[in-house]
């Protein structure tokens, strides 16, 4: 059961082969590696940029929110002021109604005051 040196020869090609054979698939498993790495740092890369474009817009939106923000407090204050001059001008309505009732009381009395003189009721 002794092997001739021709079917000793024959595994050691075939492991020779075998070997040419893994070493070619780990190259080709180590550039793919090599590729697949260079598409994660991409990916990161898209990835910062898009953060750095969600910033922007999150700033819009901010400002977009602090002009909402003025815009109500101009309304508030808006609304304040034609309050207060609504009671302005009831006031003003009222001013007026006292002093035309004021008139009226200082005829009245300027009449009844003239009528008591001419009839020489004053002692």
């Amino acid at each position: 059961m002794t092997k001739s040196r021709i079917e000793m020869a024959k595994p050691r090609i075939r492991l020779t082969d075998i070997n040419h054979k893994t070493k070619d698939k780990i190259d080709k498993i180590e550039d793919m590696n090599a590729k697949t790495e260079d598409m994660n740092n991409r990916t990161g890369d898209m990835n910062d940029e898009i953060e750095v474009r969600n910033d922007k817009t999150e700033n819009k939106i901010d400002k977009t929110d602090k002009t909402d923000k003025v815009v109500d407090y101009i309304d508030i204050i808006g609304s304040w002021i034609k309050a207060r001059f609504a009671k302005l001008a009831e006031v003003i309505d009222d001013i007026i109604i006292m002093n035309s009732i004021h008139v009226v009381n200082f005829y009245l009395l300027f009449t009844w005051w003239e009528h008591i003189y001419k009839t020489n009721r004053v002692s």
